[in-house]
């Protein structure tokens, strides 16, 4: 399932932006939002701020800004 592999590679990663997690997941950011959207309401991940050296250039798109950060257990 969809949600779990999302579930995995963050618990594996720690953190990652919307785009480079629809891309791995072969989804669209929309619906990746989604299911990142469920798992913050679960407590296991929340949405962080870009805070390394965005130079506010407008060339990404919103879902390269929108970062999720594990918050659960981090598996070895």
């Amino acid at each position: 399932m969809i949600l779990t592999r999302l579930h995995d590679y963050l618990q594996m990663h720690g953190r990652a932006n919307v785009a480079d997690l629809a891309h791995h997941l072969q989804a669209s950011p929309a619906a990746v939002e989604g299911m990142l959207e469920a798992l913050e309401r679960k407590g296991v991940v929340r949405k962080t701020d870009l805070t390394d050296g965005c130079g506010a250039c407008s060339k990404c798109g919103p879902e390269a800004m929108n970062f999720y950060e594990w918050t659960g257990e981090r598996s070895t």
